[in-house]
């Protein structure tokens, strides 16, 4: 990793990915990409609280069915999967890995993907990034 041999200086993670060297001492977080600060780095502020309020960035996971699905179908799976998010055990667990449960309807997640597209193509296309 480039980071800990110095050719990196700042990089963005998932906390799995580097919290053995966190705990080692071998990297510093300077800022956690969420809401509210993650209780396995309670000393460790967000971004917002680190003065950049817009830079929310971070690795989500959403449960996607094929289009076409009937929409009670996906409905009923969106309950399951809310409720189970609920459940203490699974915020825990989460929680431990650094991350936190959410739960949103499928009109959310649809909506979320539609801004976060929006939200990449305005960086790609600011700083001129083609595809090669």
């Amino acid at each position: 990793m480039g980071l800990l041999s110095n050719d990196t200086q700042v990089y963005f993670s998932v906390l799995s990915a580097i919290e053995g060297h966190l705990r080692a001492g071998k990297l510093k977080a300077l800022a956690v990409a969420a809401p509210k600060r993650l209780a396995t780095l309670p000393d460790v502020p967000t971004t917002a609280e680190a003065g950049f309020p817009e830079l929310f960035t971070g690795t989500w996971w959403g449960l996607m069915a094929p289009k076409g699905t009937d929409g009670k179908i996906v409905e009923r799976l969106g309950t399951e999967v809310r409720t189970a998010l609920t459940n203490p055990a699974v915020i825990d667990r989460f929680a431990q890995l650094g991350m936190v449960t959410g739960g949103q309807t499928p009109a959310e997640v649809d909506a979320r993907i539609k801004k976060e597209a929006a939200s990449w193509k305005y960086v790609i296309d600011s700083i001129g990034l083609k595809p090669e």
